[in-house]
C-alpha cells in the first residue's frame, strides 16, 4: 500500500512537471525587434547610419553596413519605431508587438548643401541716374543618389512673406535668382538687413532639405571713379591703359575689370579680369579687340562676394 501512494505522488508530479508553458523563450528574454533600411530607389540597396528610434522607450540605434537594426529584450506593448533623420527621410511604424518582429523601410537620401550665398550688388549708372541694387541668391546642392535627382530650389523670407523658385544655373546642382529689391516687397536693399533667409532645396522623389538661417553680410555704398578712356575715347595704339581713382574702404577688397562690346545695341562681355589688388588704379592691356565700341566698368569686390560698379566708360577700337 505504501508503495502504491509512493508511485502515485511521482506520477502526479511528473504530470505537473510536463505541463504545458506559455513562450518560455520569450518570457525569459522578452522580445526582438529587427528591420531592415534600403535606399527609396531601386534597386533599394542597403544603408548604413540611418537614425532609428523606438519610441516608447526612447531608444536609438543606427543601421549597420547591411542596413540592419535590432532592438531586444522588449515587453509586448505598443510602440513607434522611426527611421531617418538628418540626412535621410523619414518613415515611422506604430504597431503593438506581441511576438518576434522584423520589418522594411525604404528612405530617401536628402540632397545636401554645398554652398549658399546671399549676395548685394550696387551698380552705378548714367541713366536712369539712380543707383540700382540688386540681391543674387546662390545655391550649390548636391544629392547621394545622383545630382540628376535634384529638380527644385527655392529661398523663403519668413518676415517679409516672400517665396520665389530659384533659376537652375549653368552647372548641374547650381540655382540662382537675381531680384531687385521690389521683389521683396521692400523698397530698398538696406530694408533686407537682419532679414532671414531660408533655402530649400528637394529631389524627384519630393524630400527636401532646409538650411539655417542665412543673412545679407554687407551693401557696398561706395562706388570708383573712371579717368581713361571714357567719352568714347578711340584707342589707336596697340595697348589700352585704364586709369581709375583709389577707393578707401574700411574691410578687405580687391578690383574687377570688366570690358563690354556693343554689337547692334546687344551690350555683350567680352573680357574679365579679377583680383585686382586693392592698391592698384592702372591696368595696361595689349589691344587685341576687334573694331567697335565698348564699355568698360571697375567693380569693388568684398571677401564676401558683394560688389559695387562704377559708371561705364566708353571707348572707341578703329
Amino acid at each position: 500500500m505504501k508503495r502504491f501512494f509512493l508511485i502515485a505522488i511521482l506520477f502526479l508530479f511528473g504530470c505537473l512537471g510536463d505541463a504545458p508553458r506559455d513562450n518560455p523563450l520569450e518570457n525569459q528574454n522578452g522580445l526582438t525587434l529587427e528591420g531592415s533600411v534600403h535606399t527609396f530607389y531601386a534597386p533599394h540597396l542597403p544603408l548604413e547610419m540611418v537614425p532609428v528610434q523606438l519610441k516608447k522607450l526612447n531608444l536609438l540605434t543606427y543601421s549597420d553596413a547591411q542596413g540592419r537594426f535590432e532592438f531586444t529584450h522588449l515587453k509586448p506593448d505598443s510602440y513607434t519605431v522611426i527611421v531617418g533623420g538628418q540626412n535621410f527621410s523619414k518613415d515611422s511604424v506604430r504597431m503593438f508587438l506581441k511576438r518576434n518582429t522584423s520589418l522594411t523601410f525604404k528612405v530617401d537620401r536628402l540632397p545636401q548643401f554645398l554652398e549658399i550665398r546671399i549676395t548685394t550688388h550696387h551698380q552705378a549708372r548714367w541713366f536712369p541716374v539712380e543707383d540700382a541694387y540688386f540681391v543674387q541668391v546662390y545655391i550649390r546642392a548636391t544629392d547621394p543618389d545622383g545630382i540628376g535627382d535634384l529638380s527644385l530650389a527655392y529661398y523663403n523670407v519668413p518676415e517679409l512673406g516672400v517665396r520665389d523658385t530659384l533659376l537652375p544655373g549653368a552647372d548641374a546642382g547650381e540655382f540662382y535668382a537675381w531680384q531687385t529689391p521690389g521683389e521683396f516687397n521692400v523698397q530698398h536693399v538696406n530694408q533686407l538687413i537682419g532679414k532671414a533667409f531660408e533655402m530649400v532645396v528637394e529631389d524627384d522623389a519630393g524630400f527636401g532639405k532646409r538650411s539655417g538661417p542665412v543673412f545679407l553680410t554687407r551693401i557696398i555704398e561706395q562706388t570708383v571713379q573712371l579717368i581713361s578712356p571714357v567719352g568714347l575715347h578711340t584707342i589707336s595704339g596697340d595697348t589700352i591703359r585704364f586709369q581709375w581713382q583709389s577707393v578707401y574702404l574700411t574691410f578687405p577688397f580687391h578690383y574687377k575689370l570688366e570690358i563690354f562690346q556693343i554689337n547692334n545695341g546687344v551690350i555683350s562681355i567680352v573680357k574679365t579680369m579679377d583680383g585686382l589688388p586693392s592698391d592698384q588704379t592702372k591696368l595696361e592691356l595689349i589691344n587685341s579687340l576687334p573694331p567697335g565700341d565698348y564699355l568698360w566698368r571697375i567693380y569693388l569686390v568684398d571677401e564676401f562676394g558683394n560688389t559695387s560698379s562704377s559708371k561705364e566708360g566708353a571707348f572707341q577700337i578703329p
